[in-house]
């Protein structure tokens, strides 16, 4: 196994924590994001670094070139700006990504790598498993099921991009006019421990989440098959995990659109895009606030360098703040309570 980096970091100054929001128009450009930001083409695609000003400093993000990693490289960036260069590269495919790594850790030596988006991650313990450079620290951020992810990953820390399924029904709960005690969720056999744990969160506000298992490749009729079950055992809501198996665009379109065109029950998801005023799927979405995320990641980067980026993993760390999602014609299906939306961020598709 390679060495994780030990040589600490010195600074001319104490560190100076200097946090500050990022413009709420910018959380707007907030798309899918699920195991994948995915790539866009042209400028997005390419990260404009600013002149180094902290020689010996540095925090590296790896990412795909998608909006949402952009939004938060440029939030990164004014949090760290007094003590670190924050330098963003976007990764190519699997053998192009993993070469790419190993040139920036060996000529860069970060103190602190990001590492956004699950597919980043993977390249990143590829690469890990493969190479004798020593490792620095590296923070996953905008990952899905993190909890699994971060343990794989030697000398790292994370914080979880899913809201916790009892936060999202709480919230949802103090908006509609409607009971949320029982709440559906259809997932594969391989998310079974991260559905268990989230049922026992759920248990302590007396809310009880009940699970359809389908095999880990799913077509659509066996998600529409769980549905139906669920159904059958009279759910007053459904929770919509962050898995692009079960939410293909085949899925979608034969299965999760015409479900929630039945209105038989309101529907939570974990991304915002899911929540659209045309199509109609998601009721209701609550997601990490991109703002607070990079305060959050920002900290624990100051933690670390005071301690002179130790070696050994951080776990993962539940975000700090999350930024609510309605579609008010589907919630008004449900007796939507007019004095709760002041609750709400963003109000889809309210004229």
């Amino acid at each position: 196994m390679t060495a994780p980096m030990t040589a600490p970091m010195t600074m001319r100054q104490p560190l100076k924590r200097r946090f500050v929001r990022a413009p709420a128009c910018a959380l707007l450009a907030m798309g899918l994001l699920s195991c994948g930001l995915g790539s866009t083409p042209g400028r997005e695609s390419s990260f404009d670094n600013p002149v180094r000003r902290h020689p010996g400093a540095l925090v590296q993000v790896l990412s795909p070139g998608a909006p949402e990693a952009h939004l938060l490289v440029r939030a990164l960036r004014a949090e760290l700006a007094d003590d670190f260069d924050v330098l963003a590269e976007s990764i190519g495919g699997a053998a192009e990504g993993i070469q790419r790594i190993e040139r920036l850790v060996a000529t860069r030596r970060p103190q602190a790598v990001i590492l956004i988006d699950n597919r980043t991650v993977h390249q990143y313990r590829r690469w890990m498993q493969t190479t004798d450079q020593a490792l620095p620290h590296a923070i996953i951020l905008m990952a899905s099921h993190v909890e699994d992810l971060q343990p794989r990953i030697v000398n790292s820390t994370a914080i979880a991009y899913e809201v916790p399924a009892i936060t999202s029904m709480v919230g949802m709960r103090q908006v509609l006019g409607r009971p949320v005690e029982r709440v559906g969720v259809v997932h594969r056999s391989r998310f079974s421990s991260f559905v268990r744990r989230q049922a026992e969160l759920a248990s302590r506000e007396e809310i009880e989440l009940i699970g359809f298992e389908t095999g880990d490749a799913p077509d659509p009729d066996a998600i529409a098959k769980g549905l139906d079950k669920l159904l059958g055992r009279r759910i007053d809501s459904l929770w919509v995990m962050n898995d692009n198996a079960l939410l293909s665009q085949e899925a979608l379109r034969r299965v999760w659109l015409p479900f929630a065109k039945r209105g038989m029950v309101p529907i939570v998801v974990g991304v915002p895009s899911l929540v659209h005023a045309t199509h109609h799927m998601g009721t209701f979405a609550a997601i990490p606030d991109t703002a607070d995320l990079a305060v959050q990641a920002a900290e624990l980067i100051y933690e670390l360098a005071e301690e002179g980026f130790p070696i050994g993993a951080g776990g993962t760390h539940e975000p700090i703040a999350t930024r609510v999602f309605l579609d008010v014609a589907m919630a008004t299906r449900f007796g939507v309570r007019p004095e709760a939306m002041e609750q709400v961020d963003v109000l889809v598709g309210k004229r």
